[in-house]
């Protein structure tokens, strides 16, 4: 529970060469710096339900940039 730094790059160093893929919360779950995730936990299980919304939000984003791109450079004359 207490690893440090190296330990955890030597870690991901490991695994890369074994092409073993571990999640981003694996990789720095394990150390311990006084810091504490409050919130960690209730986004990670409320991931599969926010799915949605950032499908939604993806698209939203895509027809805005749409929209600049076909009017850049088009005159109003």
């Amino acid at each position: 529970m207490n690893d440090t730094l190296a330990e955890v790059v030597d870690a991901a160093a490991k695994s890369v060469k074994s092409k073993k893929v571990m999640s981003l919360w694996e990789l720095t779950g394990n150390v311990s710096c006084g810091r504490r995730f409050v919130l960690g936990d209730m986004i990670m299980d409320a991931a599969p339900f926010l799915y949605p919304f950032l499908i939604e939000y993806s698209l939203i984003g895509a027809a805005v940039i749409y929209v600049t791109w076909s009017h850049i450079g088009v005159n109003p004359k």
